[in-house]
């Protein structure tokens, strides 16, 4: 066998190997979601700020609130998750959703990204 057939076998034996081995983690990543994600999707996680009189969401995704989703879950209770209550314990929303919104002026263009 010439050395770019050996070249070409290691390559194929690599790509099926990180193939099997990329199936496997998908495997353990599901049943590592965290408890405030939506059906069990890891990439999506939400935390409560629950410091002072104001119950508080926001997402890794940088969405604030909970997009009125009894779903979303807080993660360390269990129970849904408060939009933007106050004061705390009260049960009164204030916030449906909110974002992070960066923006800028390039050569005369507007660019604005949202979370």
């Amino acid at each position: 066998m010439g050395t770019s057939s050996g070249v070409i076998v290691a390559f194929l034996l690599l790509v099926c190997l990180n193939v099997n081995g990329g199936a496997a983690v998908k495997d353990d990543a599901k049943s590592l979601a965290p408890a405030g994600s939506r059906s069990g999707n890891a990439a999506f996680d939400i935390r409560v700020h629950k410091t002072g009189n104001l119950y508080f969401s926001i997402s890794n995704y940088g969405i604030l609130g909970n997009q009125g989703d009894p779903s979303l879950l807080d993660p360390e209770t269990g129970l849904p998750a408060p939009s933007c209550e106050f004061p705390a314990g009260s049960g009164l929303e204030y916030l449906y959703q909110g974002a992070i919104w960066i923006g800028a002026i390039v050569n005369g263009d507007t660019l604005v990204s949202t979370g």
